[in-house]
């Protein structure tokens, strides 16, 4: 089944995210990028970021030590999901994922499909982030075995990006229409008809804000 964050688990204040937009977080010694996340205000990390809302931004890097931030794909629809490895629902998810990729590629859709890996850097309640294990490598190796080839960021030990979008639980999947804001948000395991709802729901993103430009909104 779905797989829950422990509470005790890396949580940012409401009132901390109250007083800036911006919060910049100094990378601990086993991330070797520094990590920028941009917030809306009033956005409560405790609770699942809701349709309507600006995605917040976030810079980091991919499973192959490439840098990457969410708003460079603005005027595309972006799928993020969020993965934990230990997770079942996302074990199996990863193969429908690998499916949609394959549907982007083919059909050449304005979409991005990015995966957010919660587990690499994941630090255990009560332990050091200095003595935290980079998990990387053995991710490479997962994903190599079961011959998938999707777009994997890592998030630090902090969880800046997981806390932002308030996951508490494993597969989170949200979509981000092109002017950069939530069109849709779903946790926990589909049935095999993901890679048709995750098609609709991003296809309805994008033809949404093809209206609006349209009619210049």
């Amino acid at each position: 089944g779905s797989f829950i964050l422990p509470f005790a688990t890396a949580i940012i204040t409401a009132q901390a995210l109250a007083a800036t937009t911006t919060v910049s977080l100094e990378a601990p010694r086993t991330v070797s990028e520094d990590v920028s996340v941009e917030r809306d205000e009033g956005l409560i990390p405790s609770e699942l970021i809701k349709v309507g809302v600006r995605a917040p931004d976030f810079t980091v890097t991919s499973l192959e030590d490439e840098t990457v931030q969410l708003s460079s794909f603005r005027g595309k629809v972006v799928v993020l999901s969020f993965w934990f490895r230990p997770c079942g629902a996302c074990s199996y998810e990863l193969d429908q994922l690998q499916r949609f990729n394959d549907w982007i590629s083919d059909e050449d859709a304005p979409v991005v499909s990015l995966v957010m890996d919660e587990y690499s850097h994941w630090k255990s309640a009560g332990a050091e982030e200095e003595d935290v294990p980079d998990r990387r490598e053995s991710t490479r190796r997962y994903l190599a075995d079961r011959e998938l080839s999707l777009d994997v960021l890592v998030d630090p030990v902090s969880r800046p990006v997981g806390a932002a979008y308030g996951v508490r639980a494993y597969p989170t999947r949200v979509v981000i229409d092109p002017d950069g804001r939530v069109s849709a948000v779903s946790v926990g395991k589909r049935d095999d008809r993901l890679v048709d709802i995750l098609k609709s729901e991003s296809l309805a993103a994008w033809h949404a804000w093809q209206a609006r430009q349209l009619h210049g909104r």
